[in-house]
């Protein structure tokens, strides 16, 4: 039995420019989440492509269970062209290095110790700051980025580790303008941009001294169309963008760097994604990208097209999922990243007279996360790194006094830095989880996971899926169903899983513009209780509905202004435990039945944040993650709190963040899914001696 739900939400956000401008994110990237991990952004089904809508408090639950790694890094499912840039945003950012080009993977202990000679350094611990969107230097001192706190170009010299503005926008409360990719000239001294002009102004492509100085305006583009700068010819007098008009059109286009004049390349006659890479061939004739095999296909070639737009030939052509870096200013072709062989590698293919020379040849093989920034006039290949990573730990606690009597332990050790979600079954026999290997490069072919542990045994099930996001898995009792969300293409809901073979069946089903929020389902398995907001302004509600008669009533309705509730059940199914997202925070318990909430406590922290909370196996204490930062770092502290009220008491918990908790039924493990112990920052690397001898230039 399903039902499809009125959405819900407080104000919403109602254009691409406001949803990045609240999650402090550039639109590239708000939109590459939206298609890629699931970011909850609805359409007006009755209106263009482009006509988006967002509520801040789903964005917030979204964002808070990624609280640590969206400010760490991005999320890494790479180089997969969202649904049209119909609008363009204000933002603030607090993301990692995250270009169109999307992430790459590169093994982190090939990056500490050179294998096969080549060298790898690292040359920018970057701070906290948001989005690199830039390149280095073709000398290879300097490295163009975005300075997030201001939204302004800026450079940083990585010989002195100071930055310098080279726009001067004013603060986010005055200006809601920001720049973002940036390229260097060949000679280094001119830096091509997109700027976003602010809310509803469209935006520029714009030409600026990298000595500073007053920029040039060379395009002014509407609000309704998309620019990205991608490259300079070598010569220097001609910059190469791809732009998405009005009417989502997507055409590869020549701008002048003189007087802004624009010739197109390319107008592709299918609905195509923005290349993650495209770039101009050593010798100015060529320019090679990659795109989708067939249309929203995930797997990508990579082509080549002369800039006249004469003659276009793919370069490489594989089943595989094949993606463009670029051209080695030292080499003689092309570095490409390639799953040929089933694990991401890097692969170097000879181009000569704009035709394929050969067979590619492998430079470097298994690789983790990266985001390609570009190469220098010496052949040097600067990429960022990120260290996003969510893994399952159990920590053992006192029976009695609730304290942690050691720290947290990974139970997971395949595909760390993918498993979150951690749930016991009610008789404490099995753990379920969600593995989400889309983080990785193969993200396209390789689906969420389904995984299911014996504690006993040590064994698991996995159950594959084609859904773009699992979340917030719950067990019947007699322990053959899971109960958890999952979003796809056309919506989301909550499925009943068969733990036995996998099969999902929909419980609650949502279709745009509707959603639903956090879920439990009795000890009993009669009973489905999850969350739910019908109209903007509106409260968020809690529902109860009987699974045996269909029967559904509202438990509670909150306050609109204190955002979405995070609820959990109490072992023996009589109470209700809930607390609310905004950071004016109230924690009450409440019958499960329905009836008048109890409250157990109120705070007030410096921001609000997604708050998972818990009951302890006996049903006296609820637990719950309060900010704990220090002047060095910010984490979360885990507390308890007695369900009849009184003080909360610290548990000897401290991580970087709590994603979800679970108590196992004995009352002496807690399963948790954390990004650490603490948070990590971005860091950006040099590779050099990378190609193979054949390839590099005589």
């Amino acid at each position: 039995m399903t039902e499809n739900l009125n959405h819900t939400r407080e104000q919403p956000l109602e254009s691409w420019k406001e949803i990045a401008a609240y999650l402090k994110r550039d639109v590239r990237t708000v939109i590459r989440w939206e298609k890629s991990e699931a970011l909850p952004v609805h359409r007006q089904m009755h209106q263009a492509r482009g006509s988006v809508f967002a509520y801040p408090s789903e964005l917030e639950a979204w964002k808070g269970s990624r609280e640590l790694h969206l400010s760490a890094a991005p999320l890494i499912t790479p180089w997969r062209r969202a649904v049209s840039a119909a609008g363009f945003a204000a933002a603030t950012l607090l993301a990692f290095v995250t270009l169109a080009s999307g992430p790459i993977r590169i093994p982190t202990t090939a990056l500490a110790q050179p294998s096969d000679g080549i060298i790898n350094r690292q040359v920018w611990t970057a701070p906290d700051m948001g989005n690199i969107e830039g390149a280095p230097s073709p000398d290879g001192k300097y490295l163009s980025f975005v300075d997030w706190d201001t939204g302004d170009l800026a450079i940083h010299d990585l010989e002195t580790g100071t930055n310098r503005h080279l726009t001067d926008k004013g603060p986010w409360e005055k200006s809601d303008a920001f720049a973002l990719f940036s390229r260097w000239s060949p000679d280094g001294g001119q830096i091509a941009y997109d700027w976003i002009a602010g809310a509803d102004k469209g935006m520029d492509l714009r030409v600026i001294e990298s000595e500073g100085g007053k920029s040039r305006v060379l395009g002014h583009y509407e609000k309704d169309e998309w620019v990205q700068t991608y490259d300079w010819s070598p010569d220097g007098r001609q910059i190469l963008i791809c732009l998405e008009k009005k009417d989502d059109t997507q055409q590869i286009v020549l701008v002048s760097a003189t007087d802004g004049s624009a010739s197109v390349v390319k107008t592709f006659e299918r609905q195509a994604r923005f290349p993650q890479a495209m770039r101009f061939s050593r010798d100015g004739r060529y320019i090679a990208y990659d795109q989708p095999q067939e249309e929203n296909a995930p797997e990508h070639d990579i082509f080549l097209i002369s800039v006249d737009g004469s003659n276009e030939v793919p370069l490489v052509k594989h089943p595989a999922h094949d993606l463009l870096l670029g051209w080695p200013t030292n080499g003689e072709g092309i570095l490409f990243a390639s799953d040929r062989t089933g694990s991401l590698d890097l692969w170097f293919l000879p181009v000569s007279a704009g035709k394929a020379q050969g067979a590619p040849e492998l430079v470097k093989r298994g690789v983790e996360e990266i985001v390609p920034l570009g190469f220098t006039h010496g052949g040097s290949f600067y990429y960022a790194q990120g260290q996003w990573m969510l893994d399952v730990y159990v920590a053992k606690m006192d029976r009695e006094s609730g304290k942690i009597l050691a720290p947290p332990e990974k139970a997971v050790r395949r595909f760390e830095g993918a498993n979150s979600w951690p749930e016991y079954s009610l008789d404490g026999k099995y753990l379920a989880y969600v593995s989400t290997r889309s983080r990785a490069f193969q993200a396209a072919v390789h689906p969420n996971v389904v995984c299911i542990r014996s504690l006993e045994t040590g064994k698991e099930r996995e159950f594959s899926t084609k859904f773009k996001r699992l979340a917030g898995p719950g067990w019947s009792p007699d322990g053959q169903f899971v109960y958890l969300a999952a979003w796809d293409d056309q919506g989301m809901g909550i499925y009943r899983v068969n733990a036995q073979n996998g099969e999902f069946t929909p419980i609650v089903r949502t279709e745009p513009p509707a959603s639903l929020q956090a879920h439990e389902v009795s000890p009993d398995g009669n009973i489905f209780i999850y969350e739910r907001q019908d109209k903007p302004k509106e409260p968020f509600r809690i529902f109860s509905r009987d699974l045996t008669t269909g029967e559904q009533k509202q438990l509670y309705a909150g306050d609109p202004e204190s955002g979405r509730l995070s609820i959990s059940l109490s072992p023996d199914g009589r109470r209700l435990a809930f607390i609310n997202l905004d950071k004016k925070k109230a924690l009450r318990v409440m019958p499960a039945s329905g009836g008048e909430p109890k409250e157990l406590l109120r705070f007030e922290e410096e921001r609000s944040y997604f708050s998972t909370i818990e009951w302890t196996a006996d049903g006296k204490y609820v637990l719950f993650p309060r900010l704990h930062s220090t002047k060095d770092k910010q984490q979360f502290a885990l507390l308890r709190i007695a369900a009849e009220g009184g003080e909360p008491q610290e548990i000897n918990l401290v991580m970087a963040h709590f994603e979800n908790l679970s108590a196992h039924p004995g009352g002496e493990h807690l399963a948790l899914s954390s990004p650490g112990f603490t948070r990590k920052f971005p860091t950006v690397w040099v590779m050099e001696n990378f190609l193979p001898a054949a390839g590099r230039t005589k």
